[in-house]
């Protein structure tokens, strides 16, 4: 298959990452996938994989729900706590962009920091309510956030990162 997408320039690089195998002991490792607007998560999906690819959407308060997407592979998931949710929330209040997806992977101690993403895939397959719904939660985080830049936020941690991985450091390497 990696073969054929090369071929098909699906794939534009035979280049490898490898990452760490993260356990759950003898249960499934999970993935959370936060779908955050600046200091809000608005929705969470849970993925599984083992024994077969699974989803669970979850609202903050921890109730199941359906968005349509994946219905037909939704499973019996595991809420997180309130106060794993209340500290992803701290953190995406630390970028300055109304909308991040802040993704995890459930380890042996805990919630394991996956990515970060700006564009979740399959955006489009949302129902309408939910649509609307996310669409409310990112204008009302573009207004947070707004009020926060016209007061002087610095995003500090936000800028370190950058600096470190971007490799900016000073105004003028914008130029």
């Amino acid at each position: 298959a990696l073969k054929r997408d090369l071929e098909e320039q699906l794939v534009i690089e035979n280049r490898w990452y490898f990452e760490q195998l993260i356990e759950n002991g003898e249960k499934p490792t999970r993935d959370y996938k936060f779908y955050t607007f600046y200091g809000h998560v608005g929705l969470i999906l849970e993925i599984t994989r083992i024994p077969e690819l699974r989803y669970c959407w979850w609202t903050r308060d921890g109730k199941r729900l359906s968005v349509e997407k994946y219905d037909d592979e939704l499973y019996k998931g595991e809420p997180i706590d309130l106060i794993e949710i209340e500290s992803i929330e701290k953190q995406s209040l630390e970028i300055p962009l109304p909308f991040i997806r802040i993704d995890f992977i459930q380890g042996e101690n805990g919630l394991i920091f996956n990515e970060f993403t700006p564009y979740p895939g399959n955006y489009d397959e949302f129902n309408v309510k939910t649509d609307r719904y996310l669409g409310k939660l990112y204008l009302k985080a573009q207004n947070r956030l707004e009020h926060d830049l016209l007061n002087g936020k610095k995003f500090d941690l936000f800028n370190q990162w950058k600096n470190r991985e971007i490799g900016f450091s000073t105004e003028e390497d914008y130029d």
